[in-house]
């Protein structure tokens, strides 16, 4: 009986595969998110893309967004338009909460 231990060897492929269709997935994302910030800043606010881990998408609201009462509205109707366009469920996460939950 042998005592050698044998690693899986990862796929190139494979990998290079799940690379483009992250970049593709983080690209349909910021499209959605920029082509919701006229409408931001026309009310002195605006949004950017953070980061994303998994199916949370972190967000930061500045301008006018900022305490703003509607921010949850807000950020609702952006987690909508995502959800439509890539056809899966997200939760968009205000960036002041990425240390809490990025482990989540």
């Amino acid at each position: 009986m042998s005592s050698e231990i044998t690693l899986p060897v990862e796929d190139p492929a494979r990998i290079n595969e799940e690379k483009a269709g992250e970049d593709r997935r983080r690209a349909r994302i910021n499209l959605v998110i920029e082509s919701l910030r006229p409408t931001l800043q026309a009310d002195r606010g605006d949004i950017e893309l953070v980061d994303i881990v998994g199916d949370k998408i972190f967000v930061k609201m500045t301008g006018a967004c900022v305490g703003c009462q509607l921010a949850a509205f807000t950020l609702h109707g952006v987690k909508q338009r995502i959800c439509s366009e890539l056809g899966e469920a997200v939760r968009v996460i205000p960036a002041s909460q990425i240390t809490k939950l990025r482990g989540r």
